[in-house]
């Protein structure tokens, strides 16, 4: 059924490219009449007549890049570009990635190392800024569409200049044109709020992480800040990291702190936010103290969030304080016994201990005999310590990779001891069996 529908679906983008199949003189001669009619006093003043501009705009938009997709493979491609031949071919690196680089007349398409299609490049287009001209024939008809009769028509040209958009900013963001990515960014968003419709987040998102890219901070901070305006913190709060981010980089460290400390307040498991904070106290030479400050508040709003004790261990392991990170995820788990990541930190707690052991062991030569075997015999104690709370973590776990990762961790360490007993025998078996599982399902 999958062949099928996929024999189908190239059926039709062939069909479609056989239909678009206009040659660039005909497109631009009914976008020039269009347009006439569009200066034309006595038509200018009804909706159809930009409609019909607009229209004329997005063939000519189209119309270069014919009926591929980004993310086609190689077959896809030679099969919808009909057997045509690259007048050339070269490699090209772009943002340290090599990409194939193949010219036909008119544009560009760019394959990476598995040979799928990334990005494209239109050389001569049409008509120029047919999508910014396109928009702005479309608002003008809805301005004169006053009975509302062709709100609809407008309504999907308009959401589909705002997909074009998108899809040009990625493309520029492949092609490591990042301020014109965050242009193109930038322009999804007002025509998403164009005709007075929720503006698209993600697009504000994007326009400022792109320009953080291109190094233009002062734009990046601006859309960053109206991502806070309109309710959009962005995964996990990291809007405010990237506001911390882009301040520190234009010289307000001041700025920079207010952006974490009130990123951790509503986010404390943002681990961005967490050592940007960290690294903020450090290079002003002032303790971590505020940051524990800033936990017992929020542990008196949420008194039964565990994760709040989570983070807490986390500060405290980064900070070389082992103890009292190994406290802080037991006391985690006396909050929420169900909140797997209190044991999945303990563990991984455990883990790095013993191996920094190990390290010492090996790395110090003064070390004799006997002591050399203390050292080791701690290891062995460390490590197999670290398997009580990794199995906690691995039953309470619902992530599949999560689980993966344990249970091979588990089924390494277990084969370890195998031979010290049954038990250590049947975990080894156990974990390679849900190892193979865990990882099958992902």
């Amino acid at each position: 059924m999958k062949k099928l529908m996929l024999i189908l679906a190239l059926a039709a983008s062939v069909q479609v490219a056989g239909a678009q199949n206009k040659s660039a003189a005909s497109l631009k001669s009914a976008y020039e009449s269009a347009q006439k009619a569009a200066d034309d006093a006595k038509k200018n003043t009804k909706a159809p007549t930009w409609i019909k501009l607009g229209q004329t705009l997005l063939d000519a938009y189209s119309a270069p890049m014919g009926s591929v997709w980004i993310g086609a493979s190689r077959q896809d491609f030679n099969l919808v570009m009909g057997g045509q031949k690259p007048l050339s071919t070269e490699n090209v690196t772009i943002s340290n990635k090599q990409y194939t680089k193949e010219n036909y007349a008119g544009k560009s398409f760019f394959f990476d190392e598995s040979n799928k299609l990334v990005a494209l490049l239109v050389t001569e287009p049409i008509v120029e800024n047919a999508l910014d001209k396109a928009l702005a024939a479309y608002l003008k008809a809805a301005e004169l569409d006053t009975k509302g009769q062709k709100a609809k028509d407008i309504s999907a040209a308009i959401t589909s200049i705002q997909d074009k958009y998108t899809e040009e900013a990625y493309n520029s963001y492949t092609l490591g044109k990042y301020d014109e990515s965050s242009v193109y960014f930038e322009k999804s968003a007002d025509a998403s709020a164009a005709l007075g419709g929720t503006i698209n987040a993600d697009a504000v998102y994007n326009a400022g992480f792109a320009a953080s890219f291109a190094g233009d901070n002062e734009r990046a901070k601006s859309f960053f800040l109206k991502c806070l305006e309109i309710g959009n913190d962005g995964e996990g709060g990291e809007v405010y990291y990237k506001l911390a981010d882009v301040s520190a980089k234009l010289g307000d460290e001041d700025g920079a702190r207010e952006y974490l400390e009130k990123g951790f307040s509503k986010y404390p498991q943002n681990q961005n936010i967490l050592i940007g904070l960290i690294n903020n106290c450090v290079s002003k030479g002032e303790d971590t103290g505020r940051i524990f400050q800033l936990l017992e508040e929020a542990k008196k709003n949420e008194p039964t969030n565990a994760s709040l004790w989570y983070v807490e261990g986390g500060i405290y392991e980064k900070l070389g304080n082992y103890e009292a990170a190994l406290k802080s995820y037991d006391d985690a788990s006396a909050v929420d016994p169900k909140y797997a990541f209190s044991y999945i930190g303990k563990g991984l707690l455990l883990s790095s201990r013993a191996e920094a052991i190990l390290k010492e062991a090996n790395d110090d030569i003064t070390l004799n005999q006997a002591q050399y075997d203390a050292k080791v015999e701690e290891y062995y104690k460390m490590l197999k310590s670290s398997i009580e709370p990794f199995e906690k973590g691995f039953n309470l776990s619902t992530d599949p990779s999560v689980k993966s990762g344990i249970a091979a961790y588990l089924k390494s360490v277990c084969f370890r001891f195998r031979e010290e007993s049954a038990d250590y025998m049947s975990k080894y078996e156990f974990y390679s069996k849900a190892a193979a599982e865990e990882e099958a399902q992902q």
